[in-house]
């Protein structure tokens, strides 16, 4: 089995310096793809840090800064109560 080897030869300068400039021109474009979304998740990291402090001032200034309580079911309120046979039976002899 052979190998094939490929080689770049400086023969063809113009190429080689149009094949940089768009290597050079795709990383600064995924580069700026990369820092807009960055600058974008920090913008919205700072809108909603924003929101949640102005929400806990209001919420502190109306008078409403403690939590909603949490309440537990009543069990005399049960959907489904308790039935009188149970699920699973014994088999006795002979069934």
């Amino acid at each position: 089995m052979e190998v094939r080897e490929f080689h770049l030869t400086l023969k063809n300068r113009v190429i080689i310096a149009l094949a940089l400039v768009a290597l050079i021109g795709l990383g600064a474009v995924v580069l700026t793809i990369g820092m807009t979304l960055l600058v974008g998740a920090i913008g919205v990291g700072v809108i909603a840090g924003g929101y949640l402090a102005a929400r806990s001032k209001v919420r502190r200034a109306l008078g409403r800064n403690d939590p909603t309580p949490v309440t537990r079911p009543e069990p005399g309120q049960e959907v489904f109560p308790e039935t009188k046979q149970p699920a699973i039976r014994q088999l006795r002899d002979g069934e």
